[in-house]
């Protein structure tokens, strides 16, 4: 399910996304809040600087996509300066050479300073892992 974006909002959306295809960290410095934060869907966060650093050819934290794109799922939550995006991150590319093919759950969060800048990303595995099998009793 794909919901449509006001237009204020789908294009910082789909300047975020551009710049992460593209591997551009001016791009995507112009449209991160100074106070970015990432939560990864295995528990890291990352802050903005370390969020740019992905793009820097040689960092140990390389990151490079051959495809990249985020849908809004359900119509955006506004609270006065503040967004809520819920979508789908699909991506295809590598991360310190190891592929990140694959699809997210996302919520962007997007605040108006005076324009709409990305705020915070959580990504979250689109279904949870198996559990674990319970211990042999013995």
């Amino acid at each position: 399910m794909t919901a449509m974006l006001p237009t204020d909002l789908q294009r910082p959306v789909d300047r975020w996304a551009a710049a992460e295809l593209a591997g551009d960290p001016s791009a995507l410095g112009a449209i991160l809040h100074e106070d970015f934060v990432f939560a990864g869907p295995f528990g890291y966060l990352l802050d903005r600087q370390q969020w740019l650093a992905r793009f820097v050819p040689g960092d140990s934290h390389y990151t490079a996509f051959s495809a990249f794109t985020f849908s809004a799922d359900i119509p955006a939550r506004v609270i006065r300066d503040t967004a809520l995006v819920v979508g789908t991150q699909r991506q295809m590319g590598t991360h310190q050479g190891e592929a990140v093919d694959g699809h997210y759950r996302g919520t962007l969060v997007l605040v108006r300073d005076p324009h709409w800048l990305v705020a915070g990303l959580h990504l979250s595995l689109p279904e949870p892992p198996e559990p674990p099998e319970p211990p042999e009793a013995g």
